[in-house]
């Protein structure tokens, strides 16, 4: 189901994608698993909070119910906020290239020509990405920000 508010997701690293990669991203870049679209639609969030709310200001009132309605106006508050803070990250990410259905830019020309002269290689433990020259054989590489080392054929 695709509306407005859906997004590429992954269950396993819990990584939401902007609405750029829809069509153009299948499998998860960290795990490699597939994706799947979920919606993160603020609005029922926004509407639970606001009837919890409503309830626990409607159990003040009430003279026999004990004080249940102050953790009644701070949880239905939680819900409203974290429901549209979740949506504004999420907008965040869909202007990640200016334009809400804008397409990752090109490489320029220069960095296509130096792309093929090193091998671009993803560090297993933080996710770093570091250069390596082309044509060096199987060597044994140092990642620069964690120290983890692998052997890579270049």
């Amino acid at each position: 189901m695709m509306d407005s508010y859906s997004r590429p997701y992954c269950n396993n690293c819990k990584v939401i994608y902007g609405i750029q990669s829809v069509g153009w991203v299948f499998n998860c870049t960290q795990c490699g698993r597939p994706l799947k679209m979920k919606s993160f639609n603020p609005w029922p969030k926004a509407l639970g909070g606001l009837g919890v709310i409503i309830v626990s200001g409607l159990t003040l009132l009430v003279r026999q119910i004990p004080i249940i309605w102050i953790g009644g106006f701070i949880f239905g508050a939680s819900l409203a906020i974290n429901g549209f803070r979740q949506w504004s990250k999420i907008k965040k990410l869909d202007n990640l290239y200016g334009s809400k259905y804008a397409v990752p830019p090109k490489p320029a020309k220069e960095e296509l020509k130096d792309d093929a002269k090193y091998v671009v290689v993803n560090c297993g433990l933080c996710f770093h990405q570091y250069r390596v020259r082309k044509g060096q054989g199987i060597i044994k590489t140092k990642c620069p920000n964690c120290g983890r080392e692998a052997r890579i054929s270049t």
